[in-house]
This record gives structure tokens, sequence and C-alpha cells, in this order.
């Protein structure tokens, strides 16, 4: 595959205008609410292979495939191992794309295309696939996040999900003043899998620093 560059013939500002809005078209059009293949990418940034396996059937996992998507830089494994035992880990884990291969590029270019587009493209992206209702249905209060992203950590096959709930002053100088306040749940892994898997198929679901971070905002720390 040869990919050419597109050159553009600058006479005067008007043509500097429409060379930056068609770049800025072009990279809107690689957005997964507007691109299949990178949404493919995106739904292997980190997601149980369970869930892949009901979304992708035997087809991703097959020989031939996989052979086929490595030659073009799209290699992924096992990213993150519940604490299960080696079997089970290699069996239910937590798939993404290897580091630097292209496919980690491009979900990374994604995220930077967030930025330059704003939160308001990514809340569409949101909106479009539900996602702040299916966080409702794990137990996360959403619309009292304080900031908008929830941790995860993964030990031994028990799951924690910290996230920074909204508080108010009652009384004082700070009075009606809001504060994050932090709650930990726990869960066992096979549950976090039937809850979460969802949001991480849609790209939701980013390592850092040995943790998982769910971010409902392009711009919050970590996310990008």
């Amino acid at each position: 595959m040869e990919v050419k560059p597109r050159r553009y013939e600058v006479r005067d500002a008007r043509d500097l205008v429409g060379a930056y809005e068609e770049v800025l078209n072009a990279g809107l059009r690689l957005l997964p609410l507007y691109n299949p293949f990178t949404f493919f990418l995106n739904s292997l940034r980190l997601t149980p292979k369970p869930y892949l396996r009901v979304m992708y059937r035997e087809r991703l996992f097959d020989g031939a495939v996989a052979a086929l998507t490595e030659k073009y830089g799209v290699k992924i494994g096992l990213r993150i191992a519940p604490g299960l035992g080696k079997e089970l880990d290699e069996e239910l884990g937590i798939l993404g794309h290897e580091r630097d291969t292209v496919g980690d590029l491009v979900v990374r270019v994604i995220d930077k295309l967030y930025r330059i587009y704003g939160n308001d493209e990514y809340k569409t992206y949101l909106n479009k696939y539900g996602i702040y209702d299916m966080l409702e249905t794990t137990g996360i209060p959403v619309k009292e996040l304080y900031y908008p992203q929830v941790t995860i950590k993964f030990e031994s096959g028990v799951v924690q999900i910290t996230y920074e709930e909204t508080r108010y002053y009652s009384s004082g100088a700070s009075e009606g003043r809001s504060y994050p306040y932090r709650r930990t749940i726990s869960m066992s892994y096979l549950d976090f899998v039937e809850k979460f898997s969802p949001l991480m198929f849609l790209g939701l679901a980013k390592p850092y620093n040995g943790q998982v971070l769910i971010c409902l905002s392009a711009l919050a720390y970590g996310c990008s």
C-alpha cells in the first residue's frame, strides 16, 4: 500500500483557509464515529477477550486473519492479566494493541484529534452509543462525578473501581461549595467483565500507570 502526500498550492489567504478546512475535515473522518476501520482499532484498545469473541467471533483470533492484520501493523496481545492464574488470564484477560504498533499509534492519534476538535465532538460519540446510561448500570453515579473519569485496578481476580463523587459543604465559609469525595467499589473480575465490557469495547478504557482509566472527557488528565 502506497501513501501519497497531498500537496496544496497556496496563492492567497483563501487557499490557506481552504487547505486548513480540508485538513480538519480529513482528521474528522478518522474519528471512530465516522470511520468503521478506526472504530475497529478503537475497540481493540483495551477489551476483555470474552467480549471480543462475542463481537467478532473467532475470526479475530483466526491465524490467517491475525497474520493479515499484523502485516499492516495491527497486533494485539494480553495487556492486563486479572490475576486468575495463567490459563484463565490468557482466556479471560484484557487484550489490547501492543505498544508502538500501528494500531496503538492510531488510537493515540484519535485521542489527539479529540483534543483538537474539543469535548463536544467527544460527547457526540458518547451520546451516540448511550455511554452515560451504560455507566449508570454499573452503579457509578455519572451525573454526580466531580472528575470525568473512573480509575480501575486489577489484583488477584478482584477489581477496584474508584471515582470522585461531588459533595457540598453544608456549613461554614464554604457552605454550598462543591468538593470531591473519593469512593471505591469492589467486584469480582467476572462481574466486571459483564458490566464494563461494552464501555471498553467502545474505546473508553485507556492504560495509565499500571491502571485503567474510563474517560468521559477528551481533556481529562491521563486520557490523551
